[in-house]
């Protein structure tokens, strides 16, 4: 009697041993980038990327049940095992939650993002959820490649139309003038008898850059260089002040330096450097 009742026990065991193999070998096609789900010991396997995605088990729900108000509204903790064929690419805990809790609900490995996109059911009571009527979304995606962006860097030719140290600028002020009429305003505030310069205003752009006022002459300002980069035009500008032993005259002037370069459509930067003249 003893025998058969050991024969009995260990025919149930492996009965059950045989249903726990069958859940846990149930495998769910899959497609990257579509919401598939899971159930506590299931498996999607994607064909096309030799990928796997396991449902091991659920580690916590803490979500409010909709029959209770809580002050936060809690998560789900699932843990999964992700495989690239035959390789495991490790086992994670991942989350429902959006916010931060200190856990995700996105896991990034080997170029592949999965993420948990919903838990159900909701609780609706203190009572718990069975852990076989979990059914989890997942969704796999490629991971977006960061190119690195080349540094673009390109010298740009200019023309300077004009350059002086009296102006009616007593203000230190970096001018971009990209019209006619802004253009025409500008110029005869210079106080000039010159005749105004013809600038094609759709393909160029006046630099108009005043140093404002000094107290002696030996000052100077002028466009150095240019430089087209990825998302700008960098003017280089170069201040000249005159030495203490420098003889210079004690007038007050204004420095200036108008200059005329090829529009980019980008933002113009202007940048300078100062450089002090030195007299023996």
């Amino acid at each position: 009697m003893r025998r058969q009742t050991i024969l009995g026990l260990v025919a149930i065991a492996i009965l059950i041993s045989g249903c726990a193999e069958q859940e846990t070998l149930s495998i769910a096609a899959a497609n990257i980038g579509m919401p598939f789900q899971l159930g506590v010991n299931q498996q999607a396997f994607l064909e096309t990327e030799n990928l796997g995605i396991k449902l091991l088990n659920i580690v916590d729900d803490s979500r409010c049940p909709s029959d209770f108000r809580c002050v936060v509204s809690g998560e789900v903790i699932a843990e999964i095992m992700i495989s690239k064929g035959t390789e495991t690419l490790g086992v994670y805990n991942i989350s429902d939650w959006r916010q931060s809790l200190g856990h995700t609900s996105k896991i990034n490995v080997d170029n592949y993002v999965v993420e948990l996109a919903g838990v159900s059911p909701y609780p609706k009571d203190d009572s718990g959820i069975r852990l076989s009527d979990y059914v989890l979304t997942f969704v796999v995606s490629k991971a977006v490649t960061q190119v690195p962006i080349t540094k673009y860097e390109k010298d740009i030719s200019f023309k300077t139309i004009r350059t002086g140290i009296y102006s009616s600028q007593h203000e230190k002020k970096d001018h971009v003038i990209d019209n006619l009429i802004e253009w025409e305003t500008f110029w005869w505030s210079m106080d000039t008898t010159q005749s105004l310069p013809d600038i094609n205003f759709s393909e160029n752009l006046v630099l108009a850059i005043f140093m404002g006022a000094r107290s002696s002459g030996g000052y100077s300002i002028s466009v150095n260089k240019i430089i087209e980069t990825n998302s700008a035009l960098e003017v280089f500008l170069k201040e000249v002040s005159p030495g203490q032993r420098c003889g210079v005259t004690m007038a007050l002037t204004q420095p200036y330096t108008i200059a005329v370069v090829e529009k980019t459509g980008k933002d113009v930067q202007f940048t300078t450097e100062q450089e002090v003249t030195e007299c023996s």
